[in-house]
């Protein structure tokens, strides 16, 4: 199959080829172009010094589940599908921590009123989340999913009481983001 150039958007091409073909020389095409395997389904993208693969499976990107899948909790799924954690203030590390990886978190829900005390969902140990103190129970969703790359854990810091549920998706390791 010769290789196709399927359209050149302004700054960078998209190129469509088998892995058997020769990509363009990285050096004549603009930095950020896209080449597109067609018989593994492999996406490349143009770097300063060349072709780097940014998607092992093209697939995962339209959200599609992966094989062997029943809980949806694998992946990143098209749908409005969350897992949730109930944590609460006194919890061990590992009782508060709600994903050990990469993950998205769309909001909290306080089931227990907090006490007079902030507290935070961290990301390998930053804050991504204050929780004002004294938060009252009720639904708290974030303007958009936020990324916790490392891992998301509730830090509840000094409360004396309050509990949580937070509504997260794992993403897929192997999936390369940027943000």
């Amino acid at each position: 199959m010769a290789i196709k150039t399927i359209q050149r958007e302004g700054r960078f091409h998209f190129y469509a080829g088998l892995s058997t073909d020769t990509k363009p020389v990285y050096t004549t095409v603009p930095v950020g172009s896209y080449f597109w395997e067609d018989d593994t389904d492999d996406l490349y993208r143009c770097g300063t010094t060349g072709w780097v693969k940014v998607q092992q499976d093209i697939r995962l990107l339209a959200g599609e589940r992966q094989e062997g899948s029943a809980t949806g909790a694998d992946h990143l799924a098209v749908a409005e599908e969350w897992a949730v954690k109930a944590i609460a203030y006194n919890g061990t590390l590992e009782a508060r921590t709600v994903y050990d990886g990469p993950c998205l978190v769309r909001g909290i829900e306080v089931t227990t009123a907090m006490s007079a005390h902030a507290s935070q969902l961290e990301d390998d140990g930053t804050s991504r989340y204050p929780i004002p103190a004294s938060r009252a129970v009720g639904i708290y969703t974030f303007p958009g999913a936020t990324i916790f790359e490392t891992d998301c854990v509730w830090d509840p810091g000094s409360l004396s009481a309050g509990a949580i549920l937070v509504w997260y998706r794992p993403l897929d390791t192997r999936v390369t983001w940027a943000y």
